[in-house]
């Protein structure tokens, strides 16, 4: 029988972005954080404004309310871990918090893709068949394929952290600022590390 010494990883260490002089982590924290109030503020005007004015329901601006609510949650989802990386020193982030922001990062990275490709049918429509734009392009039509985009990358993306919760993992440093796939399948040790789907 084979002896095999592999650690039970609780916590993962983020080691945040290699060579940044630990004399900068001030500022760069401080960047990060106005550019995350910068989201806030610039994204819940766009939902907000959209949403009071009623000549804004239209297809193209809806695809602007669902961009901007995924950027929204995309920077909720990375920056404040980042910041506080720097800010507080706070390089220790939780198996199960680690899977989550990765499930959320590559979510909402397909989503971006998704709802940008929708962006560019509308527009497609709207020059190639300007008499058809309106029968083709609705809000209810734009309203389900974005939707439809949300529930089935969610679901898609759940194989993704399967996988990666599968894996038993030796090693706790992560070389980046956030989770990702690529970056936790790395840690993986064993025979069965498969790194694609």
């Amino acid at each position: 029988m084979i002896n095999c010494n592999v650690t039970t990883v609780k916590d993962f260490v983020i080691l945040g972005l290699p060579g940044l002089d630990p004399v900068y982590y001030g500022p760069f924290s401080a960047l990060l954080f106005l550019t995350y109030l910068f989201i806030l503020i610039g994204n819940i005007f766009i939902l907000v404004f959209v949403g009071l004015e009623k000549r804004l329901y239209k297809p193209t601006y809806l695809i602007f309310c669902h961009l901007s609510m995924n950027d929204l949650l995309f920077g909720t989802v990375t920056l404040p871990k980042i910041i506080s990386r720097y800010w507080l020193d706070d390089k220790i982030t939780s198996f199960g918090a680690c899977f989550t922001q990765m499930y959320f990062v590559h979510s909402l990275g397909a989503i971006n893709s998704f709802i940008l490709l929708i962006m560019a049918l509308d527009r497609f429509i709207a020059i190639l068949f300007p008499l058809k734009y309106p029968i083709l392009i609705t809000n209810t039509n734009i309203s389900l394929t974005c939707g439809l985009s949300w529930i089935g990358t969610f679901l898609w993306m759940s194989a993704l952290v399967f996988h990666a919760l599968s894996l038993v993992y030796c090693n706790s440093n992560i070389e980046q600022c956030y989770c990702d796939h690529m970056s936790l399948t790395n840690l993986a040790c064993g025979g069965n590390v498969r790194k694609e789907l």
